[in-house]
Parts: structure tokens; sequence; C-alpha cells
């Protein structure tokens, strides 16, 4: 968060600034002004920084401007943030960023969960000096899912966000946190504030999913507009857009395609991924890879299989963090089953191995999903099974993945014990009944169509109709599916 850092060096350094003019201290005056001006047009300068809180007389300044200028050493230093952050909140007048910054700290570096939790209930108390801000966006969702487990102080940190005012500066980043303290809110009688933690939900896909939910049947009924689809992807298109436009990141860009996807613009969507891709240094960016994702299979949608697929390899070549690749993979050998060229899609995913070791549970599954889909083609009937006893064992790893591969095997039964069990469970309903749901369509290849064929008779099961209606609704969505969902 730049923008939070320059600003908060900037006002911290100028209080030291205009302490060392009222003292009479010009040397200390002009560092002062000379680490700002740095700041305001570089960014962080910690070897100044450093000197600035280090020199003689930097003790006089009132305690208010020692701390401030301690956050922003905190927010600049990030090896040694930990111990900055401790000095910059020893003061009784530490700011509200003071204390968030700490809780940044506590959380992701220090991993005191403790430290963490009494930071940021101490920078939610002083959220009304307007500093209230958070370094590092994402650490406050991992670390309230972090909670998830230990309900009381999950209970304390969520009320802490809300009384700070805070959501991700990422539209809908924190959906899903704020729907589970919504769920636990409202599952302990606080319908009051169970709204207010629902009304923090932003994002297209989230409102989405909550109205197809009949546990907040109540909260849609309150403001159908704002859980009305169209109304919704228009708002998360809008945020998107002014957030990519302020800043190009590939993480903003995916954000914004997606929506062009889901709105079926997608020459726009082309369009601005490729161009995004032809920039220079686009290759430094951590996300790059995602980014030819989305390109590949904005290619798939429109009926360019060949080209996507093209694109794809391009991309699963590409090292992620200096290991093989293995969701591009998957999804290079996800387009070429959907081709018909199952042996393909096998030897895209042979440098996994039997994808144990090294690779996540996730990344496990969606191997063994996209092998089922190529033997099913190849009617290597001994090897599905292999595949298919892996997804059955380890269906909660990612339940889509364990449909998509008994769906690829034709066993639609097996599919729809799958939901069943899904929309039993609270943590999986909202995914299952958007799944179930129905989409605008966008060009598929042949192999794709049967399975949506196949997921067509799990819809019309009679038992899983009536399972649907005990916990809540599917839906005929006005949106593309393959932006959204991994098959439809």
């Amino acid at each position: 968060m730049k923008s939070v850092i320059v600003a908060a060096a900037a006002s911290g350094l100028l209080l030291c600034a205009t302490a060392a003019h009222a003292q009479a201290d010009r040397s200390f005056e002009a560092e002062a002004t000379r680490v700002i001006q740095a700041v305001r047009t570089k960014g962080c300068d910690v070897a100044a920084l450093k000197r600035l809180v280090g020199r003689r007389g930097f003790e006089q300044l009132t305690s208010a401007q020692q701390s401030t200028a301690l956050t922003t050493l905190a927010m600049c230093d990030i090896d040694n943030g930990v111990e900055w952050s401790r000095k910059a909140t020893a003061f009784p007048d530490a700011s509200s960023l003071a204390w968030a910054t700490r809780f940044v700290y506590a959380a992701a570096a220090a991993r005191d969960r403790a430290d963490a939790l009494q930071s940021i209930e101490r920078a939610a108390s002083l959220a009304d000096d307007g500093t209230f801000a958070l370094l590092i966006d994402d650490v406050a969702v991992v670390f309230g899912f972090e909670l998830a487990d230990h309900p009381a102080e999950f209970q304390r940190y969520m009320a802490a966000l809300m009384t700070a005012g805070w959501n991700s500066e990422q539209y809908g980043a924190a959906d899903d946190l704020w729907i589970l303290y919504s769920e636990r809110l409202a599952a302990g009688g606080d319908a009051s504030r169970a709204w207010g933690a629902a009304k923090r939900v932003v994002g297209a896909t989230s409102l989405t999913k909550l109205s197809l939910d009949k546990r907040f049947d109540d909260f849609v009924a309150m403001d159908r507009k704002r859980y009305d689809v169209a109304t919704a992807t228009a708002a998360s298109l809008q945020a998107h857009q002014a957030a990519f436009g302020s800043e190009p990141s590939a993480e903003n860009l995916l954000a914004l395609s997606t929506d062009l996807r889901a709105l079926g613009r997608l020459d726009e969507a082309l369009a601005l991924i490729s161009g995004w891709l032809a920039r220079p240094n686009s290759t430094e960016d951590a996300e790059y890879n995602w980014v030819g994702n989305d390109k590949a299979m904005t290619l798939y949608a429109l009926g360019r299989t060949d080209e996507a697929v093209t694109t794809m390899r391009v991309f699963a070549a590409r090292p992620e963090r200096g290991k093989p690749n293995v969701i591009q993979s998957v999804n290079l050998a996800l387009l070429l089953n959907a081709a018909g060229r199952p042996q393909e899609a096998l030897d895209a995913l042979k440098p996994f191995g039997s994808a144990e070791g090294e690779l996540s549970s996730y990344a496990s599954i969606w191997v063994r999903a996209e092998r089922a889909c190529a033997y099913a083609q190849l009617g290597e009937a001994a090897s599905l099974r292999e595949q298919l006893a892996y997804t059955v064992a380890h269906e909660a790893d990612d339940p889509t993945a364990a449909v998509k591969a008994q769906l690829c095997a034709g066993d639609t039964a097996a599919a729809v014990a799958i939901y069943a069990r899904r929309l039993k469970d609270p943590d999986q309903r909202r995914a299952a009944l958007f799944e179930l749901s129905r989409f605008k369509p966008d060009q598929r290849a042949a192999f794709d169509l049967k399975l949506a064929a196949r997921l067509d008779q799990v819809r019309a099961d009679p038992a899983l109709k009536a399972a649907v209606a005990a916990v809540g609704r599917t839906s005929e969505l006005p949106l593309h599916g393959a932006a959204l969902t991994e098959f439809y």
C-alpha cells in the first residue's frame, strides 16, 4: 500500500521538521525536509529514515511525533518492521496507524496471534483519529481465516474490523470473511450485526451466491437491488475499471477481465489482456502467467480452441516461482481434453508424476481429474478407475474437481451424490448452488459440450432438485459461465 506509506511518511516527517523548526535546530529541519521530499518523489528511503530517528535530539520531539516517524520507518523497513512497530506503539499517544502497522507485523511476521489481536483492537479503538489503514491489506483476510477455528477470537477480531470501518482495497477480496462473520452472528441471534457484516460483501459472484442461499433470504429481501446480478456485476465492473486505471497491475487486470468475460464482452477482454502482455516489463509481474492463462481461456470461449491451446502451452512452459507450472499445465490439459486430444493432455501432466509430493492438495486433485478425463476418452478403464479412486478419497480437497472427474467418466449418479453432500455442508452450499445454476453459453468444443449435457442430467435429478429446494435455489443467471465456474 504505497500511498499509505508515502502519506504517513510525509505527515510524520513533516511533524518532525515542524518541531525541529520550533527548537531552532536548523540541521534537523533541513534533513527532515530532504527525507520528506525523497519519500514524496521516490518512496521509502530506509537509510535516510534511520539516520533521522537516530539523530541526537530526536527524543526531544513529542511522543506523538516520535511514534509517527517510527511508524513510517516500520512501514518502509520491512525486514525490521516488527521491532520498529513495537517501538512506535510504546508511546501512550500512538496513532491508529501505528497500531494497525503493528498488527500486520504481529500477524504476518512474528506470528503472534495474541499480539496481533490486541493490536488490531487498539487500532480500531483509535480509528476516529482518521489514520487507520493496513500496510498489507491481504493480511487482514488471511489472519481472519486463521482465527476461524477460534470462535471467541474470531468474533473479537471481526468486531474490531467493523469498528475500524475496514474492507479490502481489492474489491470483493474480503467477501468470504464477511460472509463467515455474518453467518456466525446470525446463528448467534444477532441479526442486526449480521446484516451489517453482510453489507460489507460487494463482489458480484459473492452477492449472487448469497441470493441463492436460503439462510440469507431475509437480508436479500431488505435490499433486492443490491443482490440483483446485473446491478452487482455493473458495480463490480466499474470498481475494477477504476482500480486498473489507477494501477494497471496484473491483479487488477485479472479482476477486470473476469467481469468483462462474465458479461460476454470477450473481444474487449482479449484486447485488454493482449495489450497488457505486450507492455514492457510485464513479465516481471508475479501474476504474469495468470494473465496468459486468462488470454487462453478467453480465446477458448471465443471458439478459437487451437489458438487457446497454443497460448496456454506457452504459459504452461514458464516456471511458477522457480518450479514447474502446475496450474497452467492442468489448464493446458483441460483445453486439450476439451479439444479431443487426450494423449496430449496426459503428456502435459507428465512432469507431475503421481501428483504427490510437493504439489498442493488442490493441484493434486485437479491433475487427477484431468487425467481421468483423458483416460475416459482413451477408453483406458483401469487407469480411469485409479484416477477416480483418488478424487473420491480426496473430494474435500476440491469437490468441483471430483465432480468433473465423475462427469468425464459418465457417472452422473456419483456427481449427484457429491452435490448432495455439498448442499448439506454449510461451507460448500453456496458454491454448489452457484454451479448448479445455469449460465449464458460461450463457445465450447465437443467434449465440453458432452460434459455440459451430463451436468444437465445432474441438475434434473429429482432427489437433487429436492435437496436444492431444501436449502435455497438455483437460477438462470445473465452471466457467461466460462469466466466464473469450471464447467457449466
